[in-house]
């Protein structure tokens, strides 16, 4: 027997669970790994209670599996990952690849990729923390920085746009130049006090998001816009019990962090509702609920991103593939935002509208705005009436951000006389509840840009 045994071909067995797949394997991955520092070992039978959405979890599967099967092929995109939370941080779904089967690396969780573009509203919130407002104007001009000049998508500057344009359109070189404006170590600090822990390489690029980071970390960041300003925790076990009924673990209340001022919410989910309704956002335009986000794609289209958030969840989505490999043309605004508007349509069906924190419920629904020229055909419909209007309601956010910079004395001369002997002594500047020293050197990581003959808006800066 031993001897028939020995000269018989191996034959591996057809992997069953395969078959049987549900969805939410990388969940209960993700779960699996978090038990043993909750429980320690020993315990019998327990029931976990999570945050997981399962209906949505499938379905967010389902969707990545589903656009990558029909699209992947022809843009030499074979991966994807997603994260979806709901405003206190619980995670509703988590996929971490195209296939479980095939691939039990979570992606979501584990992989580090750089997020390109969607960095950009880190710089972005530490402009608005440094006076500035959604109006202020900034300048899309040529910029070098020690022989590495940061350039545009479309070769071409705009020359004076708003901050509302510079983050709607995407603008690398206004990206850049607010970093040299307010110095890096402000805008890191923002990005570690929503919750990224990453490290992030203090270089002239780190604007435009060459530090790698991980999805599910970048979109709890965003989530913070999504409700009201208050950082969250990503978790996603809520109690452990025994089948006796005892608890060995519950999850403890978490006191609210307020990581942003209401005024600049508004003013942030102003901007990103713009870059989703009139800028490079799109595909992501969800037919009912107003939204906002950002998209982001790497250098050769390595990576491709597109985090967003409603007032009811946030979700981001990461297209690529293992390994680096190029993909072809595929942008934030492209695959990841199909796939982010598919899995959102879905996760808000039942859901009430409700309007973006801090915009006071006057942006206009953007099913009813018009596609930018040269974009793919939609079922959204278009109605240039509701453009100009959207452009026009947008601007409350700032008018409400300026009313929280004005002082709030008698503007007389020993008024100003006191302001500017603050200046000239080099006390911070208060704007609202944030403060800011404008000729720190220490804030000040790269030599402050201003174009010649151009006055600087938002803070007193020298050349």
């Amino acid at each position: 027997a031993e001897a028939a045994a020995s000269q018989a071909s191996v034959k591996f067995a057809v992997l069953k669970a395969t078959k049987d797949l549900s969805g939410i394997e990388y969940a209960v991955d993700f779960i699996l790994e978090r038990m043993p520092p909750l429980l320690g070992i020993g315990h019998a039978e327990v029931i976990v209670e999570t945050t997981i959405d399962t209906k949505l979890q499938r379905r967010a599967q389902a969707t990545v599996e589903q656009v990558l099967n029909r699209e992947g092929e022809a843009a030499q995109a074979s991966q994807a990952s997603v994260v979806v939370l709901d405003t206190e941080g619980g995670i509703a779904a988590l996929v971490g690849g195209r296939s479980y089967a095939e691939s039990q690396y979570n992606r979501a969780v584990k992989s580090r990729r750089q997020p390109g573009s969607s960095f950009k509203p880190f710089v972005y919130l530490a402009a608005l923390e440094a006076g500035m407002t959604p109006d202020s104007t900034v300048y899309d001009l040529p910029v070098s920085i020690g022989g590495w000049s940061p350039r545009n998508d479309n070769g071409q500057y705009r020359g004076a746009v708003t901050m509302r344009q510079g983050l709607a359109q995407s603008i690398n070189t206004v990206a850049v130049r607010l970093q040299y404006d307010i110095g890096v170590k402000r805008i890191v600090s923002i990005a570690q006090r929503l919750g990224i822990k990453s490290e992030l390489r203090p270089g002239p690029s780190l604007a435009l998001g060459t530090s790698e980071v991980s999805l599910l970390e970048m979109t709890g960041a965003y989530t913070a816009l999504a409700n009201s300003g208050r950082r969250v925790d990503p978790h996603i076990i809520k109690r452990v019990r025994m089948s006796s009924g005892r608890v060995l673990y519950m999850r403890p209340p978490v006191a609210p962090q307020a990581a942003i001022a209401p005024a600049h919410v508004g003013a942030m989910n102003d901007m990103l509702n713009s870059a989703l309704v009139n800028g490079t956002g799109r595909r992501a335009i969800l037919a009912l609920h107003p939204a906002a986000g950002k998209t982001g794609t790497t250098q050769d289209f390595r990576d491709a991103w597109f985090i967003g958030y409603t007032a009811h969840l946030a979700g981001g989505v990461w297209v690529g593939n293992d390994q680096g490999r190029l993909m072809n043309n595929v942008r934030g605004g492209s695959l990841p935002a199909l796939i982010w508007r598919e899995i959102m349509t879905s996760a808000h069906e039942g859901r009430s509208v409700i309007a973006l924190p801090g915009t006071d419920g006057l942006l206009v629904r953007p099913r009813d705005l018009p596609l930018a020229a040269g974009q793919p055909s939609d079922p959204l419909q278009s109605n240039t009436t509701a453009r100009a209007k959207h452009q026009v309601l947008n601007r409350v956010g700032a008018s409400a951000a300026n009313a929280l910079l004005l002082p709030k004395e008698r503007i007389d001369a020993d008024f100003i006389t006191r302001a500017l002997a603050a200046d000239r002594a080099g006390k911070p500047t208060e704007f609202g509840d944030q403060r800011y020293t404008p000729d720190n050197p220490e804030e000040r990581t790269f030599p402050r840009f201003v174009p010649e003959g151009i006055m600087a808006l938002g803070g007193r800066l020298r050349p």
